[in-house]
C-alpha cells in the first residue's frame, strides 16, 4: 500500500512538473521564453534611456545656440 501511494505521489509530481514547463516554455500563442522576454525588455529600455538623453542633450544645445543668438542681436 505504501509502495502505490508512493508512486502516485510521484505520477502528481511528473505531472505538475510537465504542466509548468510546457506551460512556460512551449505554448503557442504566448510565451515561448519568459526569460527571455525579460532580457529583451530591459535592452529595449536600455534603447529608449539612451535615445531620451540624447534627446535632452539636443535641446541643451538648441537653448544654448539660440542663447547665443539672442546675444548677438543686442
Amino acid at each position: 500500500m505504501k509502495k502505490a501511494m508512493g508512486l502516485v505521489e510521484l505520477l502528481i509530481v511528473v505531472i505538475v512538473i510537465a504542466v509548468i514547463y510546457f506551460t512556460c516554455f512551449h505554448s503557442n500563442g504566448g510565451r515561448k521564453n519568459p526569460f527571455e522576454e525579460q532580457i529583451n525588455v530591459k535592452s529595449k529600455q536600455e534603447l529608449v534611456d539612451k535615445k531620451l538623453e540624447s534627446i535632452q542633450s539636443q535641446k541643451a544645445i538648441k537653448d544654448k545656440i539660440e542663447q547665443n543668438l539672442n546675444r548677438e542681436d543686442y
